[in-house]
């Protein structure tokens, strides 16, 4: 085994991709999953955000979604 170090950018350029995505983007063209990408940012040292965060999110989404319509702050957009 050997220690590499390699830079990662991490800038937010809206010409560039930010690291998340360009991660997120390479795990799936290349044909990884979540576990995939786990087992990679576990190499570099880095969190990644796992399936049952990602359920809370959007558990939590629904639920603000809900709450603006009973207060009547969506539009005839849905937004």
């Amino acid at each position: 085994m050997y220690y590499v170090e390699i830079p990662v950018w991490s800038e937010k350029d809206p010409e560039k991709m930010d690291v998340n995505t360009a991660a997120v983007s390479g795990t799936i063209s290349s044909g990884g999953g979540h576990a995939q990408l786990e087992e990679v940012f576990s190499a570099m040292a880095v969190p990644v955000l796992s399936t049952t965060a990602l359920e809370e999110m959007q558990t939590a989404a629904l639920e603000e979604a809900r709450l603006a319509k009973e207060k009547g702050e969506v539009n005839s957009d849905g937004i």
